[in-house]
């Protein structure tokens, strides 16, 4: 639903074979044109980027308020996005050495 909202098309959910993933939740996501892939037992580290982006959303923003309802988690996550994409110095804007 969020991805909607950004106006992107989830076209692929690659997930464990952890047993909370049933058949019904693979059919949430093929109903709107989603290919479900199930990786490997033998993959801890499915998605490292990802695990990495959500732990600095935790540590950097999240650990420092609390959350009253969706819509504080929605508006906080989202001005951390606009910060973390654009203002904060950082390789791949080419600003490394900004200060």
């Amino acid at each position: 639903m969020q991805m909607e909202d950004w106006g992107l098309k989830v076209e692929y959910v690659l997930i464990d074979h952890d047993t909370k993933f049933t058949s019904r939740f693979d059919e949430v996501f093929e109903a709107d044109g989603a290919t479900v892939k199930r990786v490997g037992p033998v993959a801890p580290n499915l998605n490292a980027h990802a695990e990495r982006f959500v732990q600095t959303l935790k540590q950097e923003c999240l650990d420092h308020f609390v959350i009253l309802a969706e819509r504080h988690l929605r508006h906080t996550t989202k001005e951390f996005l606009a910060h973390y994409n654009a203002e904060r110095p950082h390789q791949g804007v080419g600003t490394a050495n900004a200060h």
